[in-house]
């Protein structure tokens, strides 16, 4: 009887510690193991409308490196003809829900990204443009 009730609360607890919304529930990694990787673009949301085909037109063949380092580098073609580059660095915040971002090249305003799952192979993160009144869900593959 006493191994069930172990086993109850153990099962419990790593059910309700699921820290990100799609995701997982429990995993072995790390979460800077599961994040520090290559990341291809998969599908891109606007408002909850798929806008995949018109992001993927301006940003052709987008990579982002995550380095276990703290380092990151974004790569595409923009519009298909000019070659793009940026680099800087990454940290999780406080409670490891938000991906902060801190650009050196080109200059630029840090940005975050709040992670809704993230798995070994897959990241999704979203990111609020309060400017122009869009909640953005970005999903990823890792290559």
């Amino acid at each position: 009887m006493r191994k069930i009730i172990c086993i109850i609360i153990i099962l419990t607890s790593i059910i309700t510690c699921k820290k990100y919304d799609e995701g997982p529930a429990f995993s072995l990694r790390t979460k800077k193991q599961r994040l520090s990787r290559t990341w291809q673009y998969q599908t891109y949301f606007e408002n909850g409308v798929d806008k995949t085909a018109t992001q993927a037109s301006f940003y052709q063949n987008y990579i982002i490196g995550l380095g276990k380092d703290g380092s990151y580098s974004v790569d595409y073609i923009a519009y298909g003809q000019v070659p793009f580059n940026e680099v800087g660095i990454w940290e999780f915040d406080d409670e490891k829900e938000k991906i902060i971002f801190t650009r050196q090249f080109p200059a630029g305003n840090p940005f975050e990204w709040k992670i809704k799952r993230l798995k070994r192979r897959e990241l999704w993160v979203e990111e609020n443009d309060t400017v122009n009144n869009l909640l953005r869900l970005h999903q990823f593959i890792a290559r």
